[in-house]
């Protein structure tokens, strides 16, 4: 972790909301005037003193309740300080200085009016109190009234990305989760173990001794932590077994020798390799030292994992293979990146790679660790759907296309509204996220206490193997055939892989559960084999052969058909055409019905959105409520349900917001009584849009859309009406029926 400068670096400005709030004192007739005060009070403010300058400026306002100015800086400072919390007087007095602000503000005393940053602080104010509607009110009032001046002024500020913080945070909240882990050591007092990092083959633990490595959770961005604080000695001790405790704490800066600030960061499994974080004139570089002859030896610089840029937090592969890291250096996405390198074969450190755009953003990414087994990452970040200030990210390595899936936040009690970041120390089964942040969001946990990333176990992480035959008719389709790996129980897909040129498919990092193994050619559902991964199970798992047979001749399409020209735009009116949609379904496998089984047919609407929104809107209550009682009269009935967005916004917001859409409509239809188990929920972000590109939102307003698809039917039978595109607008696809 970039424990150090990286706090004054201003990256976001991240206020954190330590103080406590001031008793009122009472002034004799030869006290300062209120202008001195207001000086004295301002010297403090620059030189980071927050708690002291709040204490007058309290002082100031008591005495002139209409000196808003003052309200603002009391404000700020109860917002700044990292002595005690007060979040609630920071709003309050925020929040009178926000309702009289000036647009011509100058800072002086005489000033009584705030300036217009105070509509920003109480955003972040409310931001760290959870209150994010309120939040939201206030960065959006804040962006309405910026001046360029401000805009220039205070570039750091990025309000729409702080508004967006508030609606990821209202999505990822979950309080469920979370119980302590006691890592305890004989000798050590409680509360004093910082930095730990294991050496799992040789039970060696290192750690830091003391309460010292403790940094804000939110970022003061004028602070120097390194100028009022000396980071704690770096120690190591033993345990006898795996589960033991351990013992034996003695330090190692002497063997060390290193006369910079320091932290250590990662260790090989067998403790023959201690990494460290170095702050050598405020420049983070990594570090090295090795195991010999019973100790540590003198750590030495590693010239090709450093540049002149910061290097960070660091992870190693239990086998010292690969090392992951944090840096600064070229060919980011901006701030720190996440970078690893592989040894060549002579054990030297080959030229660092850039992980990507699923785990680096333009923000920042700290803190790495690879889980032993090497297909999992965990990691902190600025960016990706985030809470507030750094939250705690986890990625899986997907070997088929040699890449990191899009990182997911492992949401609250391991990501709050400040920043997290933190070690993770992985012990047997059972491993624990131990923050180095000061963070009193998680209620009943202490400062820094560790507590387990998973409630019980590390869910272990299966590998499904499989083969997928044709008829030999057929065989020239192999390389359309599509394998879908869905959960049995809530319908969700949770991944999805195409089969090699022998029709071979492979699903990694599988958690324990109930599965059905689904294959789709050309997107048309073919057939499934369940599949259970169970605890304590065979974990590298091979399916028998699944030998398709096509449900029917290939029927090809031209590129001018519509892909909803299929469905019928009317309600059949006579038996003829009940026939004919029984026919119709049989042909495309759907449940056979008899033209006489047939009562009627149900035509429902895919349900459209409005820009950036993921609510359901009244207009379609009624047509929800007609396809939920279909489905409670058919429980046997399946529907799936797809997400969509247009192109306004990035993949990776779409992404989660065609989620939040699909997710919405599976909300109204539950609580009307639909088992979870008759709903498939997709998402596709902007990646299947049913109009070309354009912005005209008469247009592009078609693919803000939830469709809807049958994957069983009922009776009646359920249609869904096509979403009519208008003419030259259409997405042209050569689509193959089965």
């Amino acid at each position: 972790m970039k424990q150090f400068s990286i706090i004054i670096v201003p990256l976001k400005l991240f206020v954190f909301i330590l103080l406590m709030a001031v008793p009122s004192q009472s002034f004799s007739a030869g006290t300062p005037s209120n202008g001195k005060k207001w000086k004295e009070a301002e010297n403090l403010l620059v030189s980071t003193k927050y708690f002291d300058a709040g204490k007058i400026y309290k002082e100031i306002y008591e005495a002139e309740p209409n000196h808003f100015n003052c309200a603002y800086k009391l404000g700020y400072c109860l917002l700044s300080s990292e002595k005690e919390q007060d979040v609630q007087g920071a709003i309050y007095y925020l929040r009178l200085a926000s309702n009289n602000v000036s647009e011509k503000y100058k800072n002086s005393y005489s000033e009584k009016k705030a300036p217009v940053i105070s509509w920003y602080y109480l955003g972040v104010a409310y931001r760290l109190s959870g209150d994010y509607d309120e939040a939201i009110i206030a960065f959006k009032e804040y962006k309405t009234l910026q001046t360029k001046k401000e805009k220039k002024y205070f570039n750091s500020i990025n309000v729409d990305r702080e508004i967006q913080t508030c609606k990821d945070a209202q999505e990822e909240i979950d309080y469920r989760r979370m119980s302590l882990e006691k890592i305890e050591i004989e000798g050590v007092e409680e509360g004093h173990l910082r930095c730990p990092v294991l050496a799992e083959a040789t039970n060696r633990l290192i750690f830091t001794n003391g309460k010292n490595n403790v940094f804000p959770p939110d970022i003061n961005w004028k602070a120097s932590y390194t100028d009022v604080v000396e980071l704690d000695a770096v120690y190591m001790a033993v345990r006898d077994n795996v589960g033991g405790s351990f013992h034996s704490p003695q330090s190692i800066e002497a063997d060390l020798q290193i006369k910079y600030p320091h932290v250590p960061v990662t260790v090989t499994a067998d403790g023959s390799e201690l990494y460290l974080i170095v702050d050598k004139n405020d420049n983070g570089d990594i570090y090295m030292s090795k195991f010999e002859n019973g100790k540590y030896q003198p750590a030495k610089k590693v010239k090709k994992l450093n540049t002149r840029k910061w290097e960070s937090h660091a992870t190693i592969l239990p086998d010292g293979s690969r090392i992951y890291f944090a840096s600064m250096r070229k060919g980011g996405y901006g701030g720190l990146d996440i970078w690893y390198s592989d040894r060549d074969d002579e054990g030297k450190w080959k030229k660092p790679v850039n992980l990507g755009e699923n785990i680096n953003t333009k923000y920042n990414e700290e803190m790495p660790y690879i889980m032993n087994h090497g297909n999992a990452l965990y990691f902190s970040s600025e960016g990706h759907t985030n809470i507030g200030g750094f939250d705690v990210f986890y990625s899986n390595f997907d070997s088929q296309s040699q890449s990191w899936t899009k990182a997911q936040n492992l949401g609250f009690p391991f990501s709050t509204s400040g920043n997290d970041m933190g070690y993770i120390v992985e012990n047997g089964k059972v491993f624990a996220f131990c923050p180095v942040n000061d963070n009193k969001r998680r209620e009943g946990v202490g400062n820094c206490d560790c507590i387990s990333l998973i409630r019980e176990l590390v869910p272990e992480l299966a590998e499904i193997r499989g083969i997928v035959t044709l008829n030999p008719e057929d065989a020239e389709k192999l390389q359309q055939v599509q394998v879908r790996l869905i959960n049995s129980e809530d319908k969700t897909e949770t991944a999805r892989t195409k089969v090699d040129e022998d029709g071979k498919y492979l699903f990694e990092n599988v958690e324990q559960g109930n599965y059905d193994i689904a294959i789709y050619i050309n997107d048309e559902y073919q057939t499934s084999k369940q599949i259970d991964v169970l605890d304590g199970d065979n974990w590298n798992i091979q399916l028998d052969e699944i030998i398709v047979t096509l449900k029917d001749e290939l029927i090809a399409e031209t590129p001018e058909d519509n892909i909803d020209e299929k469905i019928p735009a009317e309600k059949p009116k006579d038996n003829d055409d009940k026939k004919s949609i029984a026919e119709n379904l049989e042909d495309n496998g759907e449940k056979t019905l008899q033209a006489d089984d047939i009562e009627a047919v149900l035509y429902i609407e895919n349900v459209f959105f409005d820009f950036d929104k993921s609510n359901v809107k009244s207009q379609y209550y009624s047509n929800l409520d007609e396809l939920a009682n279909w489905l409670k009269a058919n429980p046997e009935a399946e529907l799936q349900i797809s997400g969509h967005t247009d192109h306004y916004g990035t993949d990776e917001y779409n992404m989660g917001l065609s989620k939040r859409r699909a997710e919405s409509v599976q909300k109204y239809l539950m609580n009307k009584g639909v088992k979870k188990s008759q709903l498939v929920i997709t998402y596709h972000g902007e990646s299947q849009p049913l109009t070309i590109d354009v912005d005209d939102d008469t247009i592009r307003h078609l693919n803000r859309v939830v469709l809807f698809e049958v994957i069983k039917q009922g009776n009646p039978v359920l249609m869904v009406k096509p979403v009519i595109v208008p003419e030259g607008f259409e997405v042209k696809r050569n689509i193959v029926m089965l």
